[in-house]
């Protein structure tokens, strides 16, 4: 994962849960993408791909 400038993360590894699994099928190993993320409960899920 690229740094989060917003959040004052980084670059690191991370494992997300996904919100809707139908984000899964915009990814493609070695593509670079940008994510929509935010907290719940305890962890961040993945709200968004693009």
């Amino acid at each position: 994962m690229a740094p989060s400038r917003a959040w004052g993360w980084p670059a690191m590894t991370m494992a997300f849960g996904v919100k809707d699994k139908a984000l899964y099928d915009k990814l493609a190993v070695g593509a670079k993408v940008h994510v929509g993320f935010k907290k719940e409960g305890d962890g961040y899920v993945v709200t968004s791909v693009k």
